[in-house]
């Protein structure tokens, strides 16, 4: 569907910038696909979508159904809760579950990242009543910071700092 609304896209811009009749500017096009691009995919380039969390995989790993009936995994874009066997591993998922299953949430898509990881799981933030749900792991202690490069990695160094030095959950 993405690949289509960009073909799209292109096709709307190269007709609107005179191409067809030889005529290139290449900064016109470049300004009017971007122009094109915000306008499809909504706010800074990023897309989003509205979804309910119908299970809970671990801490940083849930599966959403869209209103589509589309069912997608999302891996929580920046963070890393404990895995099997590892101190916090329950309470991370527990705090994951009390917060967003059965519950609406936005999945925003950071723009800077790859869209999925290596394992195809989709990696996004998760916004629940205008909160990154992201953030609030780190600022709670359930999670550490994912090392790869996103748009709120300053943000997220911070809260994990903090709680850090608060030695709140994982930290204690």
């Amino acid at each position: 569907m993405k690949y289509i609304i960009v073909l799209i896209a292109i096709l709307i811009m190269i007709a609107s910038s005179g191409c067809l009749e030889g005529e290139i500017i290449y900064e016109e096009i470049v300004e009017e696909f971007q122009s094109i691009i915000e306008l499809i995919l909504g706010f800074d380039n990023q897309l989003t979508f509205n979804a309910t969390v119908i299970n809970i995989v671990d801490g940083d790993t849930i599966d959403v159904e869209k209103e589509t009936g589309n069912i997608h995994r999302i891996r929580l874009l920046g963070v890393d809760t404990p895995e099997r066997n590892e101190l916090w591993r329950n309470e991370a998922t527990q705090f994951t579950k009390s917060v967003l299953y059965n519950n609406d949430v936005i999945v925003v898509f950071d723009g800077q990242t790859r869209e999925k990881c290596k394992f195809g799981r989709y990696l996004a933030y998760i916004y629940i009543n205008d909160a990154n749900f992201n953030a609030q792991l780190l600022k709670n202690g359930y999670a550490k910071i994912r090392d790869c490069d996103f748009k709120l990695k300053n943000d997220f160094l911070a809260y994990e700092r903090i709680a850090r030095d608060k030695k709140i959950g994982l930290w204690s």
